[in-house]
């Protein structure tokens, strides 16, 4: 699966990531497993893809499968050591909703980029809500990056539950 992630085969790429989430989501095992395989690494080209934010959205849906668990001490010690820099620079990208729009100003469909940008907004958020759960460093780390006025940033009436949500639990866990 992860060497389907760097094919040219969209359709292949989105069941590969699909696939990778749904097994590191089964056990610790299982993700440790795919963690060790290069996981993390193969999904920083997938959500840099600004071309295909459905599949953006996927990977970071995948991550956030990969950095929760009973243990997630080895995801997220190999999260830091492979992705940190890279990872916390693209999550702050993909939760700026300005810079989504220009990355979408060729899309005349508003309401699918909108979509989209929830979507990924979301998985965003899960992923920055398990990096901060009990895990003191990670908080440091993640605050420092600026990511506490990015979350509260998306804390207003108008924000759907489904942002609301991870974002209330990432806060907290800060």
């Amino acid at each position: 699966f992860i060497q389907a992630l760097s094919g040219n085969n969209k359709k292949l790429k989105e069941h590969a990531v699909w696939a990778l989430g749904n097994i590191a989501g089964d056990s610790d095992e299982f993700r440790n497993a795919v963690i060790q395989m290069g996981g993390f690494s193969a999904l920083a080209k997938i959500i840099d893809d600004p071309a295909n934010m459905e599949l953006v959205r996927t990977g970071c849906w995948c991550l956030s499968n990969m950095l929760k668990g009973r243990d997630p001490s080895a995801a997220r010690k190999e999260f830091y050591k492979i992705g940190n820099a890279y990872y916390m620079k693209r999550f702050f990208q993909l939760l700026d909703s300005k810079q989504l729009e220009q990355q979408h100003e060729q899309q005349h469909l508003k309401q699918q980029v909108d979509l989209q940008k929830e979507g990924v907004i979301v998985e965003v958020a899960w992923c920055l809500t398990y990096l901060t759960s009990r895990d003191e460093p990670g908080c440091g780390a993640i605050i420092r990056a600026g990511f506490a006025g990015q979350i509260a940033k998306l804390m207003h009436k108008e924000t759907k539950t489904s942002i609301l949500i991870p974002s209330l639990r990432c806060l907290g866990n800060m």
